[in-house]
């Protein structure tokens, strides 16, 4: 699943193509994925895109927002000439732009959702989320009070709360805590303040390198121009030994696969 800097990278690029353009229509090719009040927008203009933990926010000039959680296998295809779009197989929305482009919406396994809410839905939806690890207000301090509230939770498992820290999947948990040399078999209460001071500093430099290359593309995870290069950078995911050549160990950790290395992480 798509996490912090998939969907960050998602939305720097959609706010290069498609912020301040206006939406002539929205065709609806699966009631399934995409919200039946996409009928509704017409000649709408879209004046700001941003990221809420794994969610892309397309704000409109109507008081509504186009909400999209890309969740396995949603992707983007940006047309600038609409005529030049050739049929795809898995696309469930087309949006068409007043400059005569085109933005696609494409769900392979269709567990994807394109939603129109009002503020009020918008705000019941994100109202639980934590807060984001990127954000400057996000201070070292304030990490450690979030996990010093569970001290017999698993420590991998909360990272990947999103109701703890907003947008930290698998991939960068497993990352963080790897540079962090922390095991992700650790309660909270068994990690040195020091520790989790590390993981904090970690977290963030991880996750703005992952933006740099515009993500990890290991599965079906791809932007508007192709795919990242972050996995070319990973320590433990997916790996069979660790940057200082240790055999990584993969177990299950919350239903999750998770890959570690028992000799740098204690």
């Amino acid at each position: 699943m798509p996490e912090l800097p998939e969907v960050e990278t998602i939305v720097n690029q959609l706010s290069a193509e498609i912020n301040h353009k206006t939406i002539l229509n929205i065709e609806n090719l699966d009631h399934k994925v995409v919200d039946k009040k996409t009928s509704t927008i017409k000649n709408i203009k879209i004046t700001n895109i941003h990221r809420r933990a794994k969610y892309i926010i397309i704000t409109l000039n109507n008081s509504q927002y186009i909400v999209i959680h890309l969740r396995l296998t949603g992707h983007f295809h940006y047309f600038k000439n609409k005529d030049k779009f050739t049929n795809e197989k898995f696309c469930v929305a087309k949006i068409y732009l007043n400059d005569h482009s085109l933005l696609t919406f494409n769900s392979i396994r269709r567990f994807e959702r394109f939603d129109i809410l009002n503020q009020s839905e918008l705000n019941k939806l994100t109202a639980p989320l934590g807060p984001e690890p990127l954000d400057k207000s996000f201070t070292v301090d304030k990490f450690q009070q979030l996990f010093q509230k569970s001290p017999s939770a698993n420590i991998k498992t909360k990272l990947m709360d999103q109701n703890v820290i907003a947008g930290i999947g698998n991939i960068y948990a497993q990352e963080a805590l790897y540079y962090a040399g922390i095991s992700p078999q650790k309660k909270i209460q068994d990690i040195p303040s020091e520790k989790l001071t590390q993981l904090y500093h970690e977290l963030q430099r991880i996750l703005l390198q992952a933006i740099k290359h515009k993500g990890t593309s290991v599965d079906d995870y791809e932007h508007l121009k192709g795919e990242g290069n972050f996995q070319n950078h990973l320590a433990v995911y997916q790996k069979s030994s660790c940057p200082q050549k240790h055999s990584i160990k993969k177990i299950t950790i919350g239903g999750r696969g998770t890959s570690y290395c028992p000799v740098c992480q204690k």
